[in-house]
């Protein structure tokens, strides 16, 4: 990718950057005025390997790999981004006016990829969640964090500057965001029922009626390792009980009032809110304004209609 050109170290010129009436410079705004970004890219990457970088033609290069390479370029392209306004800076041009130009880039930048993005997120999600794939959780885990990066370098660079671009880059850091939220929901959800599986077979072949009764619940049941957990641990209350170790009784029993007191029926089973847990983090933005409305008798009067019928509830418009 030729974001990585951007990860290493680059050489600070004495007068960084082009002049602003330089036929090299114009030649690439030309070239991204007319949707050639094939040609913007390469005119730019010429100008890189003559040793000129300036801030007005970086990221069209950064932006690029996103069209050639998918999601997967999304943390490089990050990386790249954290490092150019990082230890790289001193590299780029043009000495006039460099703030104003890194922000009108920047600019470009989150907006192009938040249309992009938003686009995914449209109908559904269901691109949004495909695109999504494209990565590994690690993958996913390590553009947050160079995506934090970028922002508080460039923050601390443009100073009340960067102000000007924090809702765009809010809405893309959101976005991105989500990717390692899908895919960590997938491999939990995998992993729990798995486990469950798996000790719900282990416990089958106990012959005790209690046990055998929590063995049918662990077996039927397709919740998390959690919940097997909280089953063992009835079984073991009632064999403690019927046994007479009371005081054992009582240690087992304030633990399961601890487990009970803080219920998460999204951690006990997860399989069930697999599905409700990834709309949400794909429509938060959506839907999560609407919460104002609480209390209001629009509100009142729609949450009457859906706890009466949600089947006509759910045929309702906006």
């Amino acid at each position: 990718m030729n974001s990585e050109r951007f990860l290493v170290e680059l050489p600070a010129s004495g007068t960084p950057g082009l002049e602003a009436f330089d036929p090299r410079l114009s030649d690439i705004m030309a070239a991204v005025q007319n949707g050639n970004m094939e040609t913007a890219v390469q005119l730019s990457l010429e100008l890189f390997d003559s040793g000129e970088y300036d801030i007005r033609a970086v990221l069209y290069v950064v932006y690029h790999d996103l069209s050639l390479n998918g999601a997967a370029s999304l943390p490089v392209m990050f990386e790249a981004l954290a490092a150019i306004f990082g230890m790289n800076w001193p590299a780029f041009g043009p000495e006039k006016n460099k703030e104003k130009h890194a922000h009108s880039a920047v600019a470009w930048f989150f907006k192009t990829l938040s249309r992009q993005l938003g686009r995914l997120e449209a109908d559904g999600g269901e691109k949004f969640f495909d695109f999504a794939h494209g990565l590994e959780l690690a993958d996913a885990q390590r553009l947050n964090d160079a995506v934090y990066a970028f922002n508080e370098n460039f923050d601390a660079i443009l100073g009340p500057l960067a102000e000007k671009t924090r809702n765009s880059r809010r809405e893309v850091t959101l976005m991105c965001s989500k990717f390692a939220d899908i895919l960590q929901a997938e491999l939990d959800a995998a992993a729990s029922e798995a486990e469950a599986e798996t000790e719900a077979d282990d416990s089958s072949s106990s012959d005790d009626s209690n046990t055998g009764m929590a063995s049918d619940a662990q077996t039927s049941v397709a919740g998390s390792v959690e919940l097997q957990r909280l089953l063992k641990k009835m079984t073991a209350f009632g064999d403690l009980t019927k046994s007479g170790r009371f005081e054992l009784a009582a240690v087992v029993l304030a633990d399961i009032q601890d487990t009970l007191a803080n219920f998460d029926p999204v951690k006990f089973f997860p399989s069930v809110f697999s599905e409700y847990a990834r709309h949400l983090a794909l429509n938060v933005d959506n839907v999560w304004g609407h919460l104002d409305m609480r209390g209001s008798p629009q509100w009142d009067a729609l949450e009457a209609y859906y706890k009466a019928d949600i089947e006509g509830f759910m045929k309702l418009e906006n």
